[in-house]
């Protein structure tokens, strides 16, 4: 799915800009056939130094997370234990009003870590999506440069002559102009 959405976003932002290949003195391109490109947009955001380094920071921020979630389940279960054990001196409606309590402060943990886990996802979905911009901006400039009239994904391609791949040239732009990005915090 996310292929299919990465193409046709590709697709759909070179066909909404400036007609590549079209003869900049006429307009008229009926004479000529068409110039194509391709480029491999799966290999290019596997290996561009920012989705690298968006990978680290997110499995930084995921042990961070789970750090806190040991320490808010090990007060939990502190607070669950000091119950038990308080039990006997309690009356029925204390300890009842009191595990009361309890329950609220386990369901408010875990809507908190929930919430938690949906930010970083948001994070990391937001960040892709901004590097995914700058790979189409980036291929944007290769096929300007190269009068391309379409660029098309790898993954529906067959068969490509090496002269129109542009997976390498995208990828080098790409880690010139986005060696990384940051998350907010």
């Amino acid at each position: 799915m996310k292929r299919l959405l990465l193409s046709a976003l590709l697709l759909l932002s070179l066909t909404t800009g400036s007609t590549f290949g079209a003869d900049k003195t006429s307009g008229d391109t009926t004479g000529s056939s068409p110039s194509y490109l391709v480029a491999d947009l799966q290999q290019i955001l596997r290996e561009a130094s920012a989705v690298r380094a968006l990978q680290v920071e997110m499995e930084q921020r995921r042990r961070a997370l789970q750090v806190r979630i040991r320490e808010q389940e090990e007060e939990l279960r502190d607070d669950e234990r000091l119950l038990v054990e308080r039990r006997s001196s309690l009356t029925n409606d204390e300890f009842a009003a009191e595990r009361a309590t309890f329950e609220a402060k386990v369901a408010s943990v875990q809507k908190s870590i929930q919430g938690s886990k949906l930010d970083l996802d948001r994070l990391y979905a937001n960040a892709m999506a901004g590097i995914q911009e700058s790979l189409i901006v980036v291929i944007r400039q290769i096929a300007e440069e190269r009068n391309a009239d379409l660029v098309l994904s790898k993954s529906t391609v067959v068969i490509v002559r090496p002269a129109l791949e542009i997976t390498d040239e995208a990828l080098g732009r790409l880690n010139k102009s986005l060696p990384a990005v940051t998350l907010p915090e």
